[in-house]
């Protein structure tokens, strides 16, 4: 459909819409087609097609016709879209389907997309759309979010830009850079998964977003065009589930409680690894995704040490150099401009702006510093005033 076409419908179709008794052809070919060259047969077939084309779209193109009064009032025809037959229906949820409507916005809370949820939960709530809903007890849903990786890869992928990143083979073990164009993002078995095409393999890959070890790089210069049969849901069904693998760690004794509810109760016993040091106990915890488990185990510090599986341990240290990298590492320089530097304003005490909090006063941003100025030039000379009794005039003036 051209522009020209694609702009004609839409003045038509808020023509039709805004009016409330409708509007003759005439008025329509005046007011909306700007048409006086062509003739009144070719502008009919043209009214029709259109008409043909908003009721193709959905919306209900009424004909309204006033018989007239005699022979002097002739019969006039009129058009209008009823608002009423183009909305959709109130919202109206049982109390299970709100329940599980809450669940899911609790699901992304602290996720990618928790604003959304958060916004949709509150219009329907507004608009009386959800119902009293008991939410069951001790259920709170959780989603582990994918970081920055997840933002990155939807960005590119709406806008059809490839993107580069470090992966983690499953089949090596070792670190590959990887140019791919992203097709799809979905969850499958709790675990993130990327199904995009692979330019350096030249097929469709699965990428597992826990697998990632290095930020996601968009190519904004490049551009692709995805299948157009490609379906994210039929491609997540084809995947098989991890298998379930067991992890043995020692873990301080009275600690990670919640750790030792998902333990075996038998450990399974390990060659070679010794017996564990004298205030930890060795627990054997299933797990299916080694990256998933490691940035669990990780978190948790020194109060954990993983025995076995090999990869398992190397993702857990992997993890803590990097984070030991990150908070050893020096704080960049910030160049602050000379005409944004700290002042101190007229009528300041001496030493203000020494005393102060290190706070850059910005133009027309400064307000916060002159009120902190002001409050402590006040409160030095009521303290000089009142030199005979400090304690008491501090107290008064702070008024505590």
């Amino acid at each position: 459909m051209s522009a020209s076409r694609t702009e004609r419908l839409l003045n038509l179709l808020i023509a039709l819409l805004n009016t409330t008794y409708g509007l003759r052809r005439s008025e329509l070919r005046d007011k909306v087609y700007h048409d006086s060259t062509s003739t009144d047969v070719a502008f009919g077939r043209m009214f029709e097609r259109d008409k043909g084309e908003l009721r193709h779209f959905g919306f209900d193109v009424e004909t309204v016709t006033d018989k007239g009064w005699g022979s002097d009032d002739p019969a006039t025809t009129r058009y209008r879209i009823g608002k009423e037959s183009n909305r959709l229906p109130d919202v109206s949820l049982t109390p299970a389907e709100c329940t599980v409507l809450i669940l899911a916005a609790q699901l992304w809370e602290h996720a990618a997309l928790g604003s959304a949820a958060v916004n949709a939960v509150r219009k329907l709530q507004a608009s009386g759309g959800l119902v009293d809903a008991e939410l069951p007890a001790g259920v709170q849903p959780r989603i582990r979010p994918a970081g920055q990786a997840f933002e990155d890869l939807v960005a590119a992928m709406h806008a059809q830009h490839p993107v580069t990143f470090s992966y983690l083979a499953g089949s090596t073990g070792k670190e590959e850079e990887r140019l791919v164009e992203p097709w799809g993002l979905g969850s499958r078995f709790g675990q993130w998964y990327l199904v995009a095409r692979d330019r350096t393999r030249g097929d469709k890959r699965f990428f597992r977003l826990s697998r990632l070890t290095s930020a996601v790089t968009v190519l904004e210069k490049e551009s692709f065009t995805p299948p157009a049969d490609f379906n994210m849901r039929a491609e997540l069904a084809g995947l098989a589930e991890l298998p379930v693998r067991t992890a043995v760690v020692d873990v301080q004794s009275g600690r990670l409680h919640g750790l030792r509810t998902r333990a075996l109760p038998d450990p399974v016993p390990e060659a070679g690894a010794g017996l564990p040091d004298a205030g930890r106990d060795r627990l054997s915890v299933p797990y299916r995704d080694a990256e998933t488990l490691a940035e669990e185990l990780a978190s948790y510090g020194p109060r954990v040490r993983v025995v076995s599986p090999p990869e398992l341990l190397t993702s857990v240290r992997r993890r803590l150099a990097a984070a030991a990298g990150f908070a050893s590492a020096p704080v960049p320089p910030v160049d602050v401009p000379a005409a944004f530097s700290a002042v101190s304003p007229a009528g300041a005490a001496p030493g203000a702006a020494a005393n102060a909090p290190q706070r850059t006063s910005w133009p027309g941003c400064c307000s916060w510093y002159r009120s902190w100025s002001t409050t402590r030039a006040s409160t030095s000379a009521k303290w000089r005033r009142n030199s005979e009794s400090p304690a008491r005039s501090w107290k008064r003036t702070c008024g505590s």
